[in-house]
């Protein structure tokens, strides 16, 4: 299956427009991409909190509330590939999660009040496991509007081979889509209509560097290949919403959900037009299988 990597699509460095060129570009492609935000130190002691983190699983073969494990290629061994709720999971990561530098760039698009809705790292073993098929945020967690954005901080080199992200540019323009969920609500889905993908030649990599910043509207359509290297590909993923955007569906019990990181709660709700669908599960909390995906 080819992936095209176009240019034109992924190599304007975000850092280096203005705030409303922020936003025109991230209203007609839906993500943005802002290169050395986090410094080398940075990433660093992110990177070792992060491996405490997978030392303090070893040996675990069955997924819990803070791990999703997967197994590994020609082995009866197991590796972590996600840590959940990392604002409880360590203080650095915490720390992470409200940095300056992340929702200054969060507040050129979605305005001065932030909240915060979860945060995970993602981690890439060579596994078939870890990887996760087209899909859109939203129809997780369906809001009264748009103004839900992930934010990726890679912690590795991201790259085709490692299974790096990869997205179809505007795709966000045509609304939240219907999915389809595993059948005992776990954290995995595919299109109800796989036409929506349309040809891959509109399929866009997005390689990042340790300290880049990724980040991407709740409608775009984006996936990940699994790593077929022994290079690691770990990744810092926060979701984030604007205060006066309400969740419709899907968990809501994440660690810090709804923590407003940036200005105020307004005391309002803004309803952006339309008809969305629901989950078509019950969507439990993250407690996964061995057989899930990770974005």
């Amino acid at each position: 299956m080819k992936h095209t990597q176009h240019g034109a699509h992924h190599d304007i460095d975000a850092m280096t427009l203005s705030a409303e060129q922020r936003r025109s570009v991230y209203d007609e492609r839906g993500y943005l991409i802002f290169r050395n935000v986090f410094t080398p130190a940075d990433i660093a002691l992110l990177r070792s909190t992060t491996q405490q983190l997978v030392q303090a699983a070893a040996g675990l073969a069955v997924s819990n509330e803070r791990y999703l494990v997967a197994a590994l290629e020609d082995s009866p061994a197991h590796a972590v590939r996600r840590i959940y709720n990392t604002p409880s999971a360590h203080p650095v990561l915490q720390a992470a999660t409200s940095d300056p530098r992340v929702l200054d760039l969060l507040a050129d698009i979605i305005g001065p009040n932030i909240e915060l809705h979860h945060g995970k790292i993602n981690l890439k073993p060579r596994s078939r496991e870890a990887q996760f098929d087209w899909h859109q945020d939203f129809a997780f967690f369906p809001h009264t509007n748009f103004d839900f954005i992930a934010v990726m901080l890679a912690l590795d080199a991201a790259t085709p081979e490692n299974g790096c992200l990869t997205v179809i540019p505007g795709s966000h323009k045509r609304g939240p889509m219907q999915h389809i969920f595993a059948a005992d609500g776990a954290y995995s889905s595919r299109l109800a209509d796989p036409s929506a993908l349309g040809s891959d030649i509109d399929w866009v990599d997005l390689p990042m560097g340790p300290g880049d910043i990724e980040l991407h509207h709740c409608n775009l359509l984006h996936s990940s290949r699994a790593n077929r290297t022994d290079t690691a590909r770990t990744a810092m993923v926060t979701h984030y919403r604007a205060a006066d955007n309400m969740q419709l569906g899907g968990f809501q019990g994440h660690h810090g959900y709804g923590q407003v990181v940036r200005g105020e709660a307004p005391g309002r709700v803004r309803l952006q037009e339309g008809s969305y669908f629901l989950p078509t599960m019950a969507m439990r909390p993250p407690v996964a299988t061995s057989s899930e995906g990770q974005p």
